[in-house]
């Protein structure tokens, strides 16, 4: 297996370099082919999401779909799927949380806490797993 950085799937996703999105492309793609796939974790996933929404400007249903298509390709392994997946639904569901507060609550809660503190409004107001400190 090997591990990918958030850069790799940025140049993927905007194709914002040629030569990088390229060599990212080749990366992505011959994984499908080798049994072993691409670690992608929790910290990839959230800071790919901030890079996209923050310094690219993609759109909320846009970043959807990527997180969509990293969920559902059997050669992305991703750090507990499971977690991800609920936050992903969770994201849906919460226009007003970002993607990062979603996969924390889940995966804290997956992981035993009770729930999650923090000073964040939005998450403490939509997600359930959330509590005001």
């Amino acid at each position: 297996m090997i591990g990918i950085d958030t850069n790799i799937l940025v140049r993927y996703f905007t194709n914002d370099d040629s030569v990088q999105t390229k060599k990212s492309a080749k990366i992505m793609e011959s994984a499908a082919y080798k049994s072993d796939g691409l670690w992608i974790s929790h910290i990839v996933l959230i800071e790919t999401v901030w890079v996209l929404e923050s310094r690219y400007k993609v759109r909320r249903q846009n970043l959807i779909n990527i997180l969509n298509l990293l969920f559902s390709v059997r050669h992305f392994i991703l750090e507990d799927r499971e977690a991800g997946m609920m936050a992903l639904q969770d994201f849906v569901d919460s226009p007003k949380v970002n993607f990062a507060d979603c996969l924390i609550g889940r995966s804290n809660a997956l992981n035993g806490c009770d729930y999650t503190l923090s000073f964040d409004k939005a998450a403490i107001r939509d997600l359930p797993y959330f509590k005001q400190i």
